[in-house]
């Protein structure tokens, strides 16, 4: 009866014993008793077995004291139950926070009565199976509803049950681990949803994945992206190999976009033609991607998508086809316009007719601006059409810097056009290309600043390149616009540009042309503070 109450269950018991021998002895100790004593015995004898018992049992006490401090203190949910009733014996503070009850509604009930739900939601039946089996129980998360404080709350937690046994390995109670995943679930759930929602808009816009381990020739390409290309599904894949698809003119360009965008750690967009593998008509993509990075930020590979973009470029190819066509046939009445008026204003010289020559000399003005449109118009046109070709030479580079704002002084006395180089820059290029580069960004700074502030041009080298920058003072642009005005006939769109022409062509070509160079183009720049931009182009 001591050891079944729980008042007195650990109680300390010496067995007293008025029969010698081993058999009462045993007896005594399968009563449950902790010691015995014999008759007859002295009471220095029993007080010593009593002082024996209280130490041990103070041990007993301070170690099972540091367990339940260190199960109290325990990152995760703990709880132990007794009996086939599972009657909380401890809970710690994380289990009762789980709960949403407290350990006076708790400890000493058993566990089922105090929160029906478990039992309703078939816990129950769980702590019978490892009471009775003694089998483990471990789950996967689970979802809980219970109520808390009122509050019907659903949660999901990894369980994990074992069976306590005492020193004969008689089963007499369980200890339940919980652990709370619930924020970590939802995350998942709601990226699986995510996940879902972005593969559904992925195969509603035909757009393929393709990935690569940087540094390896491995390649991963999905279903849609092998369709586009016309890859057999069993075929293996190397990305040395699939870059052969991607015609020879575009090949390098593709390849520098990435090396780019892992040099930066950032992205890269790049449309290219490809030769299908099984030698159907070729096809305009569009593969848009990233840099993925380790812990330490070192680049492990390469993502994009892919995008039969074939449509929509033949559709521009008749647009720029006919644009081409009528600049074209703009072009030879526009020459015979400006020789006429350039007749014109030699005669009015010759009869010192002042009001005629400064009107004519506007007439050449606008005459001018419309060529350079045409102009550009038609190296778009050509440009698309692969009919521009560079013809790379040697040259002196601050010289032709120079050239270029010799002339844009020459048209405009509206601002401080400062260049002072350092030291002469021989590279090989296009020079007649690089120089309408060039000249693009310097007569957008004049154009987008307000007059009388200074144009800053810099020429620098770098290791085995050269970086040339153009300063300005103007409207500057928007961090959401900056990529994008490299693209064709993009322009920004705010009040302070009503009153400005052009038709967002000049960095278009720009851009393109310093591509071709294997170089890079780009902006930095703050709206009201003025925009730097840089051309970086190789030395050799």
């Amino acid at each position: 009866h001591i050891r079944d109450n729980a008042n007195t269950s650990r109680l300390p018991v010496i067995f007293l014993s008025a029969r010698a021998g081993e058999e009462s002895r045993i007896d005594g100790l399968e009563a449950g008793a902790d010691d015995y004593l014999v008759k007859p015995f002295s009471a220095a004898e029993l007080l010593t077995k009593i002082r024996a018992q209280i130490k041990i049992s103070k041990t007993r006490d301070h170690a099972e004291q540091q367990l339940r401090s260190l199960l109290t203190n325990a990152p995760v949910a703990i709880g132990i139950y007794r009996g086939a009733n599972h009657v909380v014996e401890m809970a710690n503070q994380r289990m009762l926070n789980y709960w949403g009850r407290s350990a006076e509604e708790t400890f000493g009930y058993p566990l089922l009565e105090v929160i029906t739900e478990f039992g309703e939601q078939g816990f129950g039946k769980v702590m019978d199976d490892v009471y009775q089996t003694g089998e483990r129980f471990v789950s996967e998360e689970i979802p809980i509803q219970i109520n808390r404080l009122g509050i019907e709350e659903i949660s999901y937690v990894h369980v994990t049950m074992e069976a306590l046994r005492n020193e004969d390995q008689q089963i007499t109670g369980i200890m339940a681990v919980a652990a709370d995943v619930t924020e970590q679930t939802t995350v998942l759930r709601q990226l699986e949803k995510a996940n879902d929602t972005l593969k559904l808009a992925m195969e509603a816009a035909n757009m393929g994945i393709w990935r690569t381990d940087w540094g390896t020739d491995n390649l991963m390409v999905s279903d849609i992206a092998r369709a586009i290309h016309a890859i057999p599904k069993e075929k293996v894949l190397s990305f040395d190999e699939t870059l052969e698809v991607i015609i020879p003119e575009h090949r390098d360009l593709f390849l520098q976009a990435i090396k780019n965008a892992v040099e930066s750690k950032g992205h890269f967009n790049e449309d290219y033609q490809v030769q299908p593998f099984d030698g159907s008509k070729k096809k305009w993509i569009n593969s848009t991607g990233k840099v993925e990075l380790d812990d330490s930020g070192e680049v492990t590979g390469v993502i994009g998508t892919i995008m039969d973009i074939t449509e929509s470029v033949e559709d521009g190819q008749r647009k720029d086809d006919f644009i081409g066509m009528v600049s074209h046939e703009l072009k030879t009445p526009l020459t015979t316009v400006n020789g006429y008026v350039q007749l014109l204003k030699l005669q009015a010289q010759k009869n010192n007719d002042d009001s005629s020559r400064e009107k004519l000399d506007r007439v050449l003005a606008q005459v001018k601006k419309m060529s350079s449109l045409i102009g550009g118009f038609l190296n778009v046109s050509r440009l698309e059409a692969g009919k521009i070709h560079l013809n790379k030479k040697p040259f002196e580079l601050t010289a032709l810097i120079r050239e270029v704002i010799f002339d844009e002084e020459s048209s405009t006395q509206t601002h401080q056009l400062i260049f002072e180089p350092e030291e002469e820059i021989q590279v090989i290029a296009d020079r007649d290309k690089v120089g309408s580069a060039i000249t693009n960004l310097i007569s957008n700074a004049v154009k987008y600043s307000p007059k009388g502030t200074k144009v800053e041009t810099t020429c620098v080298v770098n290791g085995d390149s050269v970086t040339i920058s153009v300063r300005d003072e103007g409207m500057g642009v928007k961090p959401e616009e900056q990529a994008k005005l490299f693209e064709r006939y993009y322009r920004t769109e705010n009040h302070q540009m009503a009153n400005i022409s052009g038709f967002g062509i000049g960095l278009y070509l720009s851009a393109e042309i310093i591509r071709r160079h294997h170089g890079k183009i780009w902006v930095e720049s703050e709206p009201g503070k003025g925009s730097v931009f840089f051309i970086q182009l190789p030395l050799v």
